[in-house]
């Protein structure tokens, strides 16, 4: 056997590396983890926004508002641009009004901000949907439309584009998500109260007498 000089180390075997290495699989594993409580939280949050907003919406409605006075595509009158939130009838409705610059005496753009009303006598509700024929996109629990109105008497032209959404669709694409995370949310709480207890996180297996591997399923004992 040939004799290593002095002051060289032995050269560090594949296990002696793996060891030292940074656990990169462990580091995607809890990142990754974390990315799925974030979404399963974040729908969680919708879910209990949109059936709180089903059930209000049938006893009123909330109306969000925002107006503003924007310079045209062509010509020089100044356009209006009215964005409309409302939540009624078991529904969200997303509206945009744009154009009717005829009436407009003003030449500086203005911004009225967003506002809120609710009720359904208000002034702030739309009072109609775009007709049939203005319907481009019509699948069940999700409608879209728009309309384009020429010019009449001066008043220019108004174009309507409009997307309404039913919150019963919003309530089960938001239940998707933590239904079928459920099991390994499940899983993950047995581990950490099997953890907890000074068990097997993975079988259960009593180890408070100090072993650091599982003698029933071999699995090492968590820090």
């Amino acid at each position: 056997m040939a004799s290593r000089p002095p002051g060289h180390a032995a050269p560090e075997t594949g296990l002696e590396r793996r060891l030292e290495s940074p656990p990169r699989a462990s580091v995607t594993f809890r990142v990754k983890r974390r990315l799925l409580n974030f979404l399963t939280s974040l729908s969680l949050v919708l879910l209990a926004a949109a059936t709180l907003m089903w059930v209000r919406s049938a006893f009123t409605s909330d109306v969000w508002v925002h107006t503003r006075l924007v310079p045209p595509a062509q010509g020089w009158r100044l356009e209006q641009v009215a964005d409309y939130v409302v939540s009624r009838d078991g529904g969200l409705l997303l509206r945009r009004s744009r154009g009717g610059g005829g009436f407009i005496t003003t030449t500086q753009p203005t911004d009225e901000g967003w506002r809120h009303d609710s009720g359904f006598v208000s002034a702030s509700v739309p009072q109609w949907t775009l007709p049939r024929v203005a319907t481009w996109l019509a699948w069940p629990g999700v409608r879209a439309g728009r309309l384009h109105a020429g010019s009449y008497g001066g008043f220019g032209s108004i174009d309507e584009t409009e997307i309404e959404f039913r919150y019963w669709l919003v309530v089960v694409l938001a239940a998707i998500f933590p239904v079928t995370q459920m099991p390994r949310l499940m899983h993950a709480r047995r581990r950490r109260r099997r953890q907890r207890r000074g068990l097997c996180a993975v079988c259960g297996y009593d180890l408070r007498g100090g072993s650091e591997r599982c003698p029933e399923c071999g699995a090492e004992r968590a820090s």
